[in-house]
């Protein structure tokens, strides 16, 4: 990690994961706002590892450009694919690479083997000591605060347009 303080960090990846870029102006906001609370919910009762697991359940099995062509229908499915993302892509850039492959590629194979892997290597990482867990937990609850804040405000935004 870096030496930016956590609440920094938090910040910009919560305004990261709110932008959507990679989602082409598609990401609902009320999805994003309600799948953020779910998943912080589920960070503070079970934890990191859990969290991910629930938003890989929420991700679907297919490549996020094909969400894209009907992103009402996909909306759930689009924004746990941004916050799983999000999230992961902050800690490291190795994973990157993982993620971009199972949700944008869909290279030959069992996606969820692929999945498997990730989470695989996503433990290893966070696993190492007690202090990199709790640095993690502390990160992720601050970041989903924000995006759920962010989205809020968003929300706001455009009823007032």
């Amino acid at each position: 990690m870096t030496n930016k303080s956590i609440d920094k960090l938090a910040g910009e990846t919560a305004l990261e994961i709110c932008r959507g870029e990679d989602c082409d102006g598609k990401l609902d906001i009320d999805s994003l706002d309600t799948l953020s609370t779910k998943a912080l919910g589920v960070l503070q009762e079970q934890g990191v590892y859990a969290m991910i697991v629930f938003l890989f359940s929420r991700s679907g099995n297919e490549k996020l450009a094909d969400y894209l062509k009907n992103p009402k229908k996909n909306n759930k499915k689009i924004s746990a694919i941004q916050l799983v993302k999000g999230l992961v892509n902050s800690l490291e850039k190795e994973p990157v690479q993982a993620l971009e492959v199972q949700f944008e590629e869909k290279l030959n194979g069992n996606l969820n083997e692929k999945k498997q892997k990730l989470l695989q290597h996503f433990l290893d990482k966070i696993s190492i000591d007690l202090e990199s867990l709790l640095f993690v937990k502390e990160f992720y609850e601050q970041t989903l605060i924000y995006v759920r804040h962010i989205a809020k405000g968003m929300k706001n935004e455009s009823k007032n347009e």
